[in-house]
């Protein structure tokens, strides 16, 4: 038995799904991640938003073990929602998801983004999310004064330096 617990502690076989919020201002956007996301069986999406301030209440109130956040959404753009949610749940990778993915390189570091995927893209967003949410396999290493930029073998690509692939992964 645990201590200060009237009932003894059984093991789970298997683990908890873990829980994903996605935040886009785009209906058809919402349902088409949400449906990626949900063909695995160990993610759920356990909560949407349409804006930046409903995202940043949305994670607070639901602790989400990843948020995946659009650029160009109202009240408030992503890179200020990321930083929001980074102050307020620091342990919770953040994964942005845009159409902005190129010009947004420089910015996502200063903002508290693990990784900026590139909406063109649709299935390096499955990849980068396996792999924040995969601590057995970790993320290659490199100075934490520039994005990390890689490709995924399953995307077929060579992860070489000064190339990036649809996948950038901010140290």
């Amino acid at each position: 038995m645990v201590p200060h617990c009237k009932f003894p502690y059984i093991p789970r076989r298997f683990p908890l799904p873990k829980r994903i919020l996605i935040a886009d201002d785009h209906e058809s956007v919402l349902r088409r991640v949400r449906a990626m996301l949900e063909s695995q069986p160990s993610w759920e999406v356990c909560g949407e938003a349409v804006n930046g301030r409903e995202a940043v209440a949305k994670a607070v109130q639901l602790k989400p073990d990843l948020v995946v956040l659009d650029f160009a959404m109202p009240q408030l753009d992503g890179l200020r929602t990321a930083s929001e949610i980074r102050e307020l749940l620091p342990e919770v990778p953040i994964v942005m998801f845009t159409m902005y993915a190129a010009q947004l390189k420089q910015e996502v570091q200063k903002h508290g983004i693990s990784c900026l995927v590139d909406k063109t893209e649709s299935g390096a967003l499955m990849i980068a999310i396996e792999e924040l949410l995969s601590p057995e396999e970790p993320l290659p290493e490199q100075p934490a004064s520039e994005p990390i930029a890689f490709s995924s073998p399953a995307l077929g690509r060579d992860s070489e330096e000064g190339e990036s692939g649809p996948i950038t992964k901010a140290s």
